[in-house]
């Protein structure tokens, strides 16, 4: 089996023939998610105080991913979001155990956190929230995050 999220024809074509596959199915499927609600604001000066108001705008209970360039981007936004604007939010990257990632999928899971804040690289499968009502991040991962039926916003 091989899996590609992007993938033109040629590019397929050239994953079949370089893997040696013969005779496979390919199967395809939109990215486009009618379920996702997508909205583009510039990036003004108070963008963290537009954030934070955008946030606390969803509502109780609601869940979001927010994703940065830099492990220390997303470790200082998550610090200040917590510190400053009382959010239960966290960092998520590359540069955390293993044993610290789960605890943070897990503390989403259990609703003990509201907000993760992730590298790009580090794209978190939404199941792994109950609610995910809210998200920003890169257009090329929103596919994934409209697979199932749940409405969410993502914020650009």
């Amino acid at each position: 089996m091989a899996l590609t999220a992007t993938a033109q024809n040629k590019v397929e074509d050239d994953i079949i023939r370089s893997l040696g596959i013969r005779g496979c199915s390919v199967l395809r499927q939109s990215f486009n998610r009618p379920n996702l609600h997508y909205e583009v604001r510039p990036k003004m000066k108070n963008f963290l105080k537009d954030m934070v108001g955008f946030i606390n705008a969803q509502g109780a209970g609601a869940s979001g991913i927010i994703y940065c360039a830099s492990r220390n981007k997303c470790e200082d936004l998550a610090k200040e979001l917590r510190e400053t604007h009382g959010l239960k939010a966290n960092h998520y990257h590359a540069g955390m155990s293993k044993g610290d990632r789960r605890n943070i999928q897990e503390g989403w899971q259990e609703q003990r956190l509201d907000i993760i804040v992730a590298t790009v690289s580090c794209v978190l499968p939404p199941c792994l929230a109950p609610d995910i009502s809210c998200c920003s991040r890169w257009p090329s991962e929103w596919g994934e995050y409209g697979e199932d039926v749940m409405p969410m916003l993502t914020l650009l």
